[in-house]
């Protein structure tokens, strides 16, 4: 991952006694100014950490033993107002801010402000994904952004699970991500927060069409590629497993100038020339790699991976085999 943008945290490196401090200094400088102190004194203490920043937000993903975590009215004098939706992962968590109080359990969500007093408290082995945005930025498009904070979000809405499983997925890709890729998906998770929150009119129209789309076409591109080897993956067979319409389905494809069929095809194709140009496997048949990548017509297979790459798959092979001997 490019180094600036990315800091990491783990007290697996750090000795014992050095370890809380330490996170102490990073959580403060990386999320916000506040004093963290173990639930349990007798509990050996852990902890790690990702951050990466995007344009106008950060993500961190995280763990830790339990902790205490608190922002008392002097820490909030540093002028830091911006809003943190935490996603919880595994374990439980309580949260106190604005007068609520709120239980937390994996797959439940909420949204802190830093620019209020409050405590949060976390279990053992407690796991999180946060998403940091600055205030002014989402009180443009969310209708009452200070209502929603410490309230519970719905679980089971659409907007939350797809904003979760996008994070999640970008954690894998951002590593390899040009500036503009990173723009464009820091606009796709703002799109999705707001949508979470509860969006103006006008911000969740645009962000159905933009951040929200370009999410669920991630999550079945995702999706895809998991299982490209399944001969019956099809429309409907995806579209029921993503929660949406077939026809929805193929708009988002249509939208990127193609369809479900040539994406397929396609991801199938790279995935045998791959195999096919790999020393190591060689020997391996290639009506076996054809039918294991989801191939069940090996004519049809020809046919199509010729049209592709203008050789057939066996002079393919070859001439990666005379690379790697001439190499």
């Amino acid at each position: 991952m490019n180094a600036a943008h990315l800091l990491q945290f783990s007290s697996e490196r750090l000795p014992g006694q050095k370890r809380l401090d330490a996170w102490r200094e990073v959580f403060s400088r990386a999320v916000l100014k506040s004093d963290v102190t173990p639930v349990n004194q007798d509990e050996p203490f852990h902890a790690r950490m990702a951050l990466q920043h995007l344009p106008g937000l950060s993500i961190t993903w995280g763990s830790s033993s339990s902790l205490r975590i608190e922002r008392p009215p002097g820490l909030v004098a540093d002028g830091d107002d911006d809003l943190i939706l935490i996603l919880s992962l595994a374990g439980q968590a309580t949260g106190q801010q604005c007068g609520r109080e709120l239980q937390l359990e994996p797959g439940g969500a909420v949204l802190w402000a830093n620019g209020v007093p409050g405590r949060f408290r976390c279990s053992q082995n407690y796991s999180l994904t946060q998403l940091k945005l600055p205030a002014r930025g989402l009180q443009t498009m969310v209708r009452d952004v200070e209502g929603a904070v410490m309230r519970p979000l719905d679980r089971r809405g659409k907007a939350l699970a797809v904003l979760a499983g996008y994070v999640a997925a970008l954690r894998l890709t951002l590593d390899r991500t040009a500036p503009e890729a990173r723009l464009m998906f820091a606009t796709h998770i703002r799109d999705l927060v707001a949508l979470t929150l509860g969006a103006d009119a006008d911000t969740a129209d645009l962000a159905r069409r933009r951040g929200l789309r370009a999410a669920r076409l991630a999550a079945v591109r995702a999706y895809i590629a998991e299982n490209l080897t399944r001969p019956d993956l099809g429309v409907r067979q995806v579209a029921a497993r993503q929660s949406i319409s077939p026809r929805y389905l193929q708009m988002l494809f249509d939208a990127e100038g193609t369809t479900f069929s040539e994406f397929v095809l396609e991801q199938r194709l790279a995935r045998i020339h791959r195999l096919l140009t790999d020393p190591r496997l060689d020997k391996l048949p290639i009506g076996v790699i054809a039918l294991d990548a989801g191939f069940g017509d090996l004519s049809y297979f020809n046919r199509v991976f010729r049209r592709r790459y203008g050789a057939t798959p066996s002079e393919i092979r070859a001439a990666a085999a005379r690379e790697n001997n001439d190499g």
